[in-house]
C-alpha cells in the first residue's frame, strides 16, 4: 500500500489540480466558443428532439435526476449515513467530490460566457451553456458515492459479486442519460457535456490518488482478525510467548 501523504502537501497537490482543472477547462471553452460551431451545432440539432410527445416526457424526467433538487437530497442522505457511520475520509472526499465540481463549472460558466445552443429548448435552462452543470454535477456526486462503495466492497465479498457490476453499469448508464438528454433537449452542446465529464473524471482520479482518502475498513476500532481466529495483538502475544518458550527448552 501507497504510503500516506502528509495533509498539507495533499492538500497543496489537490488545490493545484483543481486550479490547472479551471486553467484548461477556460481554455479549452474559449477556444470553442471563439472558433465556429461547425459539428458541435450539428450534434445538437441531430439530437435535438421534437417538441412534444412521450421521449421529450421521459428526457425531462431523466434530466430531473441531474438536478439541483435530487442531487441535493443524495447528497444530505449519502452524508449523513457516512456521518453515522464515523466514515470521515469519505465524508471529506464526497465533500471535495460534489461541491468541489459545482464550484469549479459555476467559475468556468462565468468565465467562458458561452450562450445556450439557439433554437427551441425543451426544458428550462438558466445561466451559461459551458459546461454543463448538470452533466457535471451528477457525474460527481454518482460517480462519487460508486467510488466509495467501491473503497468499502473491495474489503468484502461483494467486490467479486453481481452487486458491484451491477452498481457499475446502473452508474454508467444514469451518467450517460443525464448528458444525452441535456443535448436531446437543446439546452446543451455535446461538448458541454463531454468537458463536464472529463473535469469531473480528472479531478475524481486525482481525489482517490491517494490512501487519504480511501475507506478506512475497520472505522469502528474493531480489532483486527489473523487465521487461526486470533486478532493481531494475540497473533504477537502468541508468537512473542512460543519464542520465549524455544528459547528456555534451548
Amino acid at each position: 500500500m501507497r504510503g500516506h501523504r502528509r495533509p498539507v502537501q495533499t492538500a497543496i497537490g489537490l488545490l493545484t489540480v483543481w486550479l490547472l482543472l479551471l486553467a484548461s477547462g477556460y481554455a479549452a471553452g474559449h477556444l470553442i466558443v471563439s472558433g465556429h460551431p461547425g459539428w458541435d451545432a450539428s450534434g445538437v440539432r441531430a439530437i435535438r428532439g421534437p417538441a412534444r410527445g412521450t421521449l421529450p416526457s421521459i428526457m425531462r424526467t431523466i434530466t430531473a435526476l441531474g438536478g439541483s433538487l435530487v442531487l441535493d437530497v443524495v447528497f444530505i442522505v449519502a452524508m449523513g449515513a457516512l456521518l453515522v457511520g464515523r466514515h470521515w475520509r469519505d465524508v471529506l472526499f464526497l465533500v471535495l467530490a460534489s461541491p468541489g465540481t459545482v464550484l469549479l463549472v459555476q467559475i468556468l460558466k462565468r468565465a467562458v460566457h458561452r450562450h445556450r445552443p439557439p433554437g427551441h429548448h425543451l426544458a428550462g435552462a438558466d445561466g451559461f451553456s459551458w459546461p454543463s452543470g448538470h452533466a457535471s454535477s451528477s457525474s460527481a456526486l454518482y460517480a462519487g458515492l460508486l467510488l466509495v462503495g467501491l473503497a468499502h466492497w473491495r474489503t468484502s465479498r461483494e467486490r467479486d459479486g453481481p452487486t458491484l457490476r451491477v452498481a457499475i453499469g446502473l452508474t454508467v448508464l444514469l451518467v450517460a442519460l443525464i448528458g444525452f438528454s441535456r443535448v436531446y433537449l437543446g439546452v446543451h452542446y455535446p461538448t458541454d457535456v463531454i468537458a463536464s465529464w472529463l473535469l469531473v473524471a480528472v479531478w475524481l482520479t486525482a481525489l482517490r490518488a491517494d490512501d487519504w482518502s480511501l475507506a478506512d475498513p475497520n472505522p469502528t476500532g474493531a480489532r483486527r482478525e489473523v487465521p487461526g481466529g486470533l486478532d493481531a495483538p494475540s497473533a504477537r502475544a502468541s508468537a512473542e510467548s512460543s519464542s520465549s518458550s524455544r528459547r528456555v527448552e534451548c
